[in-house]
């Protein structure tokens, strides 16, 4: 008998644990409670009561985002609903804690649609705006101006730019926005600035007063701008944009002047940079002919760049240099960072950065240039492309000989008898000849007497 009883007692233990195993806690259940008001703005009297509107409490289901884990989305499935007493209130018992929408309608107001993570007893307060409630966004686009410092500046309307107001869906929880495509959570407003610049959206509707938009200016050649701001019912929202050009050129570039240099003229050397402010400051720029390359070498000062509002990007700054040697030359830029004594910098050192090309042709092969006479009558020589286009005013022995830019014989691209007219001849050496030079000058000569040149580029 006391083995059975030890037995019987072994199994009412393991009975009992089995038991155990499974209980079920207790349901934690919150409540969910609230008022309803209106929102009398602008008009100035006390906020009251809204009673009769309907209520409904939504259990937020939940997506999966990209990493497999939960987050709550904008689907939802109603739980329960309620309608407000004569003081406006509302109650709800939900079954579990979690996340839920309320959404609050009335025919005379606005829906308002709220997410509220009840984590405990919840009780809040619900403003709703009249019925139709809008505000209107306005506000005029301009182009920047240069001005260092607080100068004086004329600023420029900006006509047919695109304005966009985006506006979030109500009841959305950052969570919910993280794993929904954008477009689905907000509404879109556009309008388009008129030749003055302005731009109007009437009719932005108003959920509640005070919400929050984004303000969006962009046209193609400026750089966009953005603005978030609030709107309240019936009042305008002003707001203005100031859009700085973006940089015409999309590589540092330099302009050579003369634009067919030789080697008597001296040169400009325009420096086109997109890396620095309007307001840059160039200094100790200098120009160093070395070989078949040219280097403009500088020091910056971007000190100014916080305090300027500049209308294009980048900056330009010239140097001058004396007559350089006929040749074909690569052109550098070379800089360095502008440390005002007695200040200590750290040394930075920047790589030369190619910046353009420039062919320096041997003033003698120059004169004459295009046209000139022999013997009272005008012959041309003009080069185009891959042929040149030869004019004789009267019959003549013609020969047309190529040089390089040193002034070399490179051969000789026609001889022979041509009538009074325009003749069309094409850029290519005789078999054998040499002319295989990227920029060649062209001489014409009839019988036997140089009349004309022209300068030729010859592509490989």
């Amino acid at each position: 008998m006391k083995n059975v009883a030890l037995v019987l007692a072994g199994i009412g233990m393991a009975v009992w644990a089995a038991s155990a195993q499974v209980v079920i806690p207790p349901v934690n259940t919150v409540s969910i409670s609230g008022t309803v008001h209106d929102d009398p703005f602008p008009s100035k009297r006390v906020s009251l009561p809204v009673a009769g509107a309907k209520v409904g409490l939504w259990r937020q289901l939940a997506i999966l985002n990209n990493s497999g884990a939960m987050l709550p989305g904008i689907g939802s499935v109603r739980v329960d609903s309620a309608i407000t007493n004569a003081t406006g209130k509302f109650s709800f018992a939900a079954a579990t804690s979690g996340l839920y929408q309320i959404i609050v309608d009335d025919p005379s107001y606005n829906s308002r649609t709220i997410s509220v993570d009840a984590a405990r007893d919840t009780s809040m307060t619900i403003v709703l705006v009249a019925a139709g409630a809008h505000a209107p966004v306005a506000g005029t686009v301009w182009a920047a101006c240069s001005g260092v410092l607080g100068m004086p500046c004329i600023l420029s309307a900006v006509a047919g730019c695109t304005v966009t107001v985006v506006k979030a869906l109500p009841g959305v929880s950052p969570a919910a926005k993280a794993a929904i495509v954008a477009p689905v959570l907000e509404q879109l407003f556009t309008a388009v600035t008129n030749s003055q610049g302005q731009y109007s959206l009437d009719s932005i509707p108003v959920t509640v007063n005070g919400e929050r938009i984004t303000v969006t200016a962009t046209k193609s050649g400026f750089q966009s701008a953005s603005a978030d701001t609030s709107i309240r019912n019936t009042i305008t929202t002003t707001v203005n944009f100031t859009l700085t050009m973006t940089a015409g050129a999309p590589h540092d570039t330099v302009y050579v002047s003369p634009p067919k240099p030789t080697s008597q003229d001296s040169l400009t050397f325009s420096l086109v940079n997109t890396e620095h402010c309007c307001a840059t400051v160039y200094r100790n720029k200098t120009v160093t002919v070395n070989d078949t390359t040219i280097f403009l070498s500088y020091s910056f000062d971007d000190s100014l760049c916080a305090s300027v509002r500049c209308l294009t990007a980048g900056s330009q700054t010239d140097f001058s240099s004396k007559p350089v040697p006929a040749g074909r030359y690569a052109i550098y830029k070379l800089e360095s960072y502008y440390c005002p004594p007695p200040r200590l910098c750290p040394a930075i050192a920047y790589a030369p950065v190619l910046v353009g090309r420039v062919t320096v042709t041997p003033a003698s092969a120059t004169a004459p240039v295009v046209r000139d006479r022999v013997g009272g009558r005008e012959y041309r020589i003009v080069s185009s492309g891959s042929f040149a286009l030869v004019t004789v005013e009267k019959n003549a022995v013609v020969s047309i000989a190529a040089y390089d830019v040193r002034g070399a014989l490179l051969g000789e691209l026609y001889r022979g008898r041509m009538t009074q007219g325009t003749h069309r001849v094409a850029l290519a050496a005789r078999e054998g000849e040499r002319v295989a030079a990227t920029a060649v000058i062209l001489r014409l000569y009839v019988d036997g007497k140089e009349a004309a040149s022209d300068i030729a580029v010859v592509r490989r």
